[in-house]
């Protein structure tokens, strides 16, 4: 998971992802690190880890790395999900994501909708659109398809 807006939204859709992974029994088979690009990186404000504690997660390690100092995670991972087409464009010109599946949270439905709606959206309206799209984006990876 990189995310480049926010600290608190990379650290919660990847908490969202994991949570449900766990619920859904693949914890064994896949795992979910987080990393931040530019504005994506560093610590989420009180009020985003609030929400995210107050719905369950876990936010006991709320620092999301910069991605180009965890280059690995790119090499190792075997999906990118980044948060728009814009974002999976960058990180497709990175040598370590080369040969990656990209999912964009925005647009990763295709024909059946956005799992995102405005990316400008304050931090509650973006972690229920999460929140919803994140056994969505399980199945897709499960499926193998973007």
């Amino acid at each position: 998971m990189i995310g480049t807006q926010s600290p608190g939204r990379t650290l919660a859709m990847g908490l969202l992802v994991a949570d449900c992974i766990a619920r859904h029994g693949w914890s064994e088979r896949l795992k979910v690190e987080c990393a931040g690009f530019g504005d994506g990186a560093g610590v989420p404000s009180p009020a985003e880890l609030g929400l995210m504690a107050e719905a369950g997660l876990d936010t006991s390690l709320p620092e999301c790395p910069d991605v180009e100092a965890r280059l690995d995670m790119l090499e190792q991972a075997n999906y990118l999900v980044v948060g728009c087409a814009d974002d999976a464009v960058m990180f497709l010109e990175w040598p370590e994501a080369e040969g990656k599946q990209v999912l964009a949270l925005s647009d990763f439905l295709g024909d059946e909708g956005w799992a995102l709606g405005d990316p400008d959206a304050d931090f509650g309206v973006f972690f229920t659109e999460a929140e919803a799209a994140a056994p969505l984006l399980l199945r897709a990876l499960i499926a193998h398809r973007p």
